[in-house]
């Protein structure tokens, strides 16, 4: 009835996996779990050969990295059953009904997104400090408040949805750097007409990032945006969907985006400072956004 798809990239999903199979093998619903690793490094190879071994697991492997879309709808291709659960592979199991929760929603019109959650516990490394803090404030969403905008609010890391839609609409290949994948698979959902369910089904997000890659990936996701913006046939959508993009589009409308220039050169030695502590802002994370945004579209 069901295949787990989880995707990684440089992680050790076998406890995510351990737990997964714990919730599911007992049952009477048929399953499987695809694990699709995306060119990780090769000191991960010992832990996935075991995870190979063990019932209904498989791992797929690509020589090099394919990116988030291509990798996700590989698994998509292989699997068998009626319903996929897509899971990023550094997340952590919160719940001793997590499948369950899903299965019982199980529809053959609707998506469903569980939730992303995080340790309320502070990071020790100040390097995490910034990705915890966005994750805490910006990601951890009630299913409440995530269905105030249900298809904004999609995310890739943990949702449920069957195999026969997924067909129809697919993670974009054309994105090829981090950043904005979910963006348009929420698109083109809301453009299908296909309805999309928040629960309380949250998993946790483990994969820290620190800031040095996490506003690494904030760049590459800019640069995503930028050429969606020119070969995106849903333009406006995007603007809509992206609360940046609407910002900058308005500061540019007023003629304000010179002062943008001005600040980066000025400022951009403290922001990244401040971004790497300790204590990082995230209304100055917010203003640095504008400032690449700006930068890359000049």
């Amino acid at each position: 009835m069901i295949s787990i798809l989880v995707s990684i990239y440089n992680h050790d999903p076998s406890s995510l996996v351990q737990d997964l199979l714990a919730q599911i093998k007992n049952s009477d619903y048929p399953f499987e779990i695809l694990v699709g690793n995306d060119g990780s490094d090769s000191k991960f190879m010992p832990v996935l050969r075991l995870l190979d071994k063990l019932p209904g697991v498989r791992c797929i492997h690509a020589e090099k990295n394919m990116g988030r879309s291509k990798i996700r709808n590989k698994l998509a291709s292989l699997a068998k059953h009626p319903y996929l659960l897509f899971i990023d592979g550094d997340a952590r199991v919160c719940s001793d009904i997590f499948i369950l929760s899903y299965l019982e929603q199980a529809e053959s019109d609707k998506v469903i997104c569980g939730g992303t959650g995080y340790s309320n516990e502070v990071p020790g490394k100040k390097e995490e400090y910034l990705r915890w803090k966005y994750g805490i404030s910006r990601e951890a969403k009630t299913a409440r408040q995530r269905s105030i905008r249900p298809y904004i609010s999609f995310s890739s890391f943990n949702f449920f949805m069957p195999a026969e839609i997924f067909r129809e609409i697919r993670f974009n290949e054309n994105i090829l750097r981090y950043g904005h994948e979910d963006t348009v698979f929420g698109i083109e959902l809301e453009q299908k007409n296909i309805p999309v369910i928040h629960i309380d089904n949250q998993l946790i997000h483990t994969g820290l990032d620190t800031a040095e890659i996490f506003l690494k990936k904030t760049r590459e996701s800019l640069i995503n945006l930028k050429e969606l913006v020119k070969s995106y046939e849903h333009t406006e959508d995007l603007i809509r969907h992206i609360r940046l993009l609407n910002r900058y589009r308005k500061i540019r409308k007023w003629g304000l985006h010179h002062l943008l220039t001005i600040i980066y050169r000025v400022a951009e030695n403290s922001i990244h400072k401040n971004l790497t502590g300790f204590a990082p802002s995230l209304a100055l994370l917010d203003l640095y956004k504008l400032c690449i945004l700006n930068k890359i579209q000049a």
